[in-house]
Order: structure tokens, then sequence, then C-alpha cells
């Protein structure tokens, strides 16, 4: 059966339906969401590409600087896209990741899932759900 799921508000703005016993949190104003044995991972970020730069170019210069959301250091093993949306699945040690970045006004949104290697295929779907589950809410009035 399918593991209990919670909704996470977080303090900086937004939130995520995800397993229960997950952390969330945002570093850097990048939102992401995981198990404590870091065996799995959701990220969400802004991305500002140069002038004129497409979403492939973009994610493919990401990876070849060493970051793609919360990776380090991920080898590109697809990479398909064009200037408004591109996707990329990555390798990190042990793990798999799916990165999609879609570009819009000179601005996007990364999206990264990613687990071990051995499971990849099998927790991609729930982890696409906890991503599609992010929500930005507005600012508090002060």
């Amino acid at each position: 059966g399918e593991a209990a799921t919670k909704r996470t508000e977080h303090p900086d703005g937004f939130s995520f339906t995800h397993p229960v016993g997950w952390v969330v949190e945002s570093v850097d104003g990048k939102a992401r969401a995981f198990p404590p044995d870091l065996s799995e991972l959701v990220a969400v970020e802004a991305v500002f590409p140069a002038p004129g730069q497409g979403a492939r170019a973009t994610l493919e210069e990401l990876a070849r600087r060493g970051q793609v959301g919360p990776l380090r250091n991920p080898q590109v093993l697809k990479l398909r896209g064009d200037q408004t949306m591109a996707e990329a699945l990555l390798t990190v040690k042990d793990k798999k990741a799916h990165a999609l970045l879609a570009l819009r006004g000179g601005a996007g949104t990364l999206y990264v899932a990613g687990a071990q290697e051995a499971k990849f295929a099998a927790r991609l779907p729930e982890l696409v759900n906890v991503l599609k589950s992010f929500t930005l809410r507005p600012p508090k009035a002060t």
C-alpha cells in the first residue's frame, strides 16, 4: 500500500505533501523535502539564466558547474530540451535523479527528484507526486 502522507507548510511560504517522516526545509531559497536517511529527495528552486540562454543550455551549464538543485557534481546521462523546457537524467554516487527546467520571461523553475539507483524507476512516480504538490502561498501582510 501507499505510505501515509502529510502536508507541511514551511515558514518561508511554500508547502509539500510528502510521506510522513520526511524533512521539509529551505536552504538559500531552495525548497526541498527528503527522508531522514537521505535515500530520496525532491527540490524546487528559481533559476535565472543568462540573457538569451535557453532551458537546455541552462540545465547543461548547471551540470557543468557541478550543481543541479541540491545535487553536487552530477553526471548527465541524458539531456534533451529547447529554449523553454529541458530535462535531464543525472547520476550522483549511488543515486539517479530527474531534473526538469521550465523557463518563461527570463526566469525559470528547476524541479529535481532523486532516489537510490536501484529504486529510482519504482520511486519516481511518487517523487513526482510530491513535486506536483508543491505550492507557494502569498506573502503574509505585515
